[in-house]
Protein backbone atom coordinates (compact mmCIF):
# COMPACT_ATOMS: atom_id res chain seq x y z
CA UNK A 1 0.00 0.00 0.00
CA UNK A 2 1.13 3.48 -0.83
CA UNK A 3 1.45 6.36 2.23
CA UNK A 4 -2.22 7.85 1.24
CA UNK A 5 -4.02 3.93 1.11
CA UNK A 6 -2.61 3.52 4.71
CA UNK A 7 -3.68 6.78 5.77
CA UNK A 8 -7.24 6.77 4.32
CA UNK A 9 -7.68 3.26 6.22
CA UNK A 10 -8.04 4.50 9.51
CA UNK A 11 -10.55 7.44 8.50
CA UNK A 12 -12.65 5.13 6.89
CA UNK A 13 -12.67 2.88 10.25
CA UNK A 14 -13.55 5.89 12.07
CA UNK A 15 -16.45 6.93 9.64
CA UNK A 16 -17.38 3.44 10.04
CA UNK A 17 -17.83 3.05 13.62
CA UNK A 18 -19.24 6.43 13.53
CA UNK A 19 -21.82 5.36 11.51
CA UNK A 20 -22.58 2.20 13.28
CA UNK A 21 -23.04 3.93 16.41
CA UNK A 22 -25.56 5.95 14.91
CA UNK A 23 -27.17 2.83 13.90
CA UNK A 24 -27.49 1.50 17.60
CA UNK A 25 -29.19 4.75 18.34
CA UNK A 26 -31.34 4.79 15.57
CA UNK A 27 -32.37 0.97 16.23
CA UNK A 28 -33.03 1.78 20.19
CA UNK A 29 -35.37 4.98 19.40
CA UNK A 30 -37.55 2.34 17.05
CA UNK A 31 -37.87 0.30 19.84
CA UNK A 32 -38.58 2.43 22.12
CA UNK A 33 -41.55 4.29 19.49
CA UNK A 34 -42.56 0.53 18.91
CA UNK A 35 -42.92 -0.13 22.72
CA UNK A 36 -45.02 3.53 23.19
CA UNK A 37 -47.24 2.25 20.01
CA UNK A 38 -48.03 -0.93 21.66
CA UNK A 39 -49.12 1.04 24.77
CA UNK A 40 -51.24 3.51 23.08
CA UNK A 41 -52.99 0.72 21.39
CA UNK A 42 -53.81 -0.98 24.43
CA UNK A 43 -55.26 2.24 25.78
CA UNK A 44 -57.34 2.67 22.50
CA UNK A 45 -58.53 -0.95 22.94
CA UNK A 46 -59.68 -0.22 26.11
CA UNK A 47 -61.28 3.28 25.49
CA UNK A 48 -63.81 2.05 22.22
CA UNK A 49 -64.75 -0.90 23.70
CA UNK A 50 -66.46 -2.99 20.86
CA UNK A 51 -68.27 -6.11 20.55
CA UNK A 52 -65.78 -8.25 22.54
CA UNK A 53 -66.31 -6.90 26.10
CA UNK A 54 -62.40 -5.65 25.85
CA UNK A 55 -63.29 -2.23 27.70
CA UNK A 56 -62.50 -2.38 31.51
CA UNK A 57 -64.54 0.35 33.08
CA UNK A 58 -62.73 1.63 36.19
CA UNK A 59 -64.76 1.67 39.77
CA UNK A 60 -66.12 4.68 40.82
CA UNK A 61 -63.88 5.65 43.71
CA UNK A 62 -65.19 9.09 44.16
CA UNK A 63 -66.35 9.22 47.92
CA UNK A 64 -67.06 12.36 49.88
CA UNK A 65 -65.05 13.35 53.25
CA UNK A 66 -65.84 15.55 55.83
CA UNK A 67 -63.68 17.31 57.70
CA UNK A 68 -63.40 19.92 60.61
CA UNK A 69 -61.01 22.84 60.64
CA UNK A 70 -59.99 23.87 64.06
CA UNK A 71 -58.48 27.51 64.74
Amino acid sequence: MDSVGSNSLPLLEDKFSILLSRLERIETSLQGLKDINKVLLEIEDNTHPDEDGKSVHREDMSEKVSFEVFR
